[in-house]
């Protein structure tokens, strides 16, 4: 009962500034972001008590059972919850001067976006060969082709591919793009074939949500018509929504689960789209290190995380050097709740993780949970900084860092950065020379 008052009084405060949130989210991204973290971590207290408590029982997900009854875990899991949302929200952030503002568009990003939105198609079809790929869903689930070989490569740069795609289907800014959206269109549906699984499903919906957020907020200061831009983002995103659920049902189905047994489809849509349950694990680890270990010493992930970056990560296999990432620790604590013995019997891809469960088992409980909100916040202040497309490319940066590992996503994190740098170098210049006049005069 006490843990069950805990919970609702947490979901009901987040949701009041969930509100606030909404209300402000069109004056700094902070507020999106809070809804963000809202969606990933609070909502699913609030779905155990008024819709269903999920059952981790059935898949022996066992690491998830006593995380979900531990009074301590849950008092740090919503107190964790409620100081990252606080600081998120009410942080004083000083808005120091910058070199460029968000409604300033002056770099040709459009060749490097397109390139990115091409490059998954071309190295399939020059690497691997198999243009199936191309336009077949699901071909992983049913094992149309193999998955070795450049695949694990070529798989990482479709996240990037589909925000290329979205990007260019909501570009405002080039009248002479309906041919190219078009175009993009195509490759969307193409890099989510080639990536071959249902979470990327769900990554294009986000950044549906992403791009319809961004750009809404520039029409309304334009005063341009939005009605068919929010027709048109709707469509998508229900259209996503709706083949990522079939998607879902179609691969619990092919796994032997029963399509009427709902508890059952609930529990394992949640694992698949929520990450509570992770945070949980991480902390519950940190209280009982007698019973759940994840990572051997402080650290051990981050210092294997380096080698995720082109091009470290193929250095460690030429002398036959394993670096785990951290999604394989935190596997076997699902798994198996006390780890022991070969990590090798832990499917490396098997569960996804989250960096906020990755800060509290790399910097333990308390640093961990005092670190996330300022992480946020300074995503926060590069979005704003920062024009379209490259606010889009943080924004997802930041998502993906609570939906994947850290190496698994390090590609896209890496363009990102150099794109920004790119950007800000370019910006630099003609402000130098700018202040150089203005003193010559």
């Amino acid at each position: 009962m006490f843990v069950a008052t805990f919970d609702i009084i947490t979901f009901l405060i987040s949701s009041i500034w969930l509100i606030k949130s909404l209300k402000n989210i069109a004056k700094g991204s902070r507020y999106f972001i809070n809804a963000l973290i809202y969606v990933f971590y609070v909502l699913p207290l609030g779905m155990d008590y008024f819709i269903e408590m999920a059952d981790y029982s059935y898949s022996g997900f066992w690491g998830f059972i006593a995380p979900r009854q531990d009074v301590l875990t849950v008092i740090f899991y919503d107190l964790g919850m409620l100081y990252t949302q606080f600081m998120i929200l009410f942080h004083r952030v000083k808005k120091s001067d910058t070199l460029y503002q968000n409604n300033v568009n002056e770099s040709n990003y459009t060749p490097w976006v397109v390139l990115g939105m091409i490059i998954p198609a071309v190295a399939v079809l020059l690497l691997l060969r198999q243009p199936g790929m191309l336009y077949m869903f699901q071909w992983r689930e049913l094992e149309l082709f193999p998955a070795d070989g450049s695949y694990a490569t070529i798989e990482k740069f479709t996240y990037l591919g589909v925000s290329c795609s979205v990007f260019l289907l909501f570009d405002l800014n080039k009248k002479w793009y309906h041919p190219l959206r078009l175009i993009a269109l195509a490759f969307l549906m193409v890099n989510i074939c080639i990536q071959g699984k249902r979470a990327i499903m769900f990554f294009a919906m986000i950044n549906v949500a992403v791009l319809v957020y961004l750009r809404f907020n520039e029409l309304v200061a334009k005063n341009k018509n939005i009605f068919v831009f929010i027709v048109f983002g709707l469509a998508l995103l229900v259209i996503a929504v709706y083949s990522m659920v079939f998607m879902t049902v179609t691969v619990k189905m092919d796994r032997g689960y029963n399509v009427d047994d709902t508890s059952v489809m609930y529990t394992t849509t949640r694992i698949d789209f929520l990450r509570d349950d992770r945070v949980r694990l991480a902390i519950y680890s940190e209280l009982h290190k007698d019973e759940v270990e994840i990572l051997d010493y402080p650290l051990q992930t981050y210092a294997g995380d380096i080698f995720g970056f082109i091009p470290l990560n193929y250095i460690p296999s030429l002398v036959g050097m394993k670096i785990y990432s951290y999604q394989t620790y935190f596997t076997y604590a699902v798994i198996h709740k006390k780890r022991s013995g070969n990590l090798d019997v832990a499917n490396n891809s098997f569960m996804t993780v989250s960096c906020f469960a990755e800060l509290i088992s790399n910097l333990g409980l308390l640093l961990g949970m005092a670190l996330m909100p300022f992480i946020c916040l300074w995503f926060a202040r590069r979005i704003d900084k920062y024009p379209y497309p490259f606010n889009a490319f943080i924004i997802c940066s930041f998502i993906l860092l609570h939906l994947f590992d850290v190496m698994y996503i390090a590609i896209y994190l890496e363009l990102t950065f150099f794109l920004c740098l790119i950007f800000k170098n370019k910006r630099k210049q003609p402000y130098i020379k700018k202040q150089l006049n203005k003193e010559v005069n």
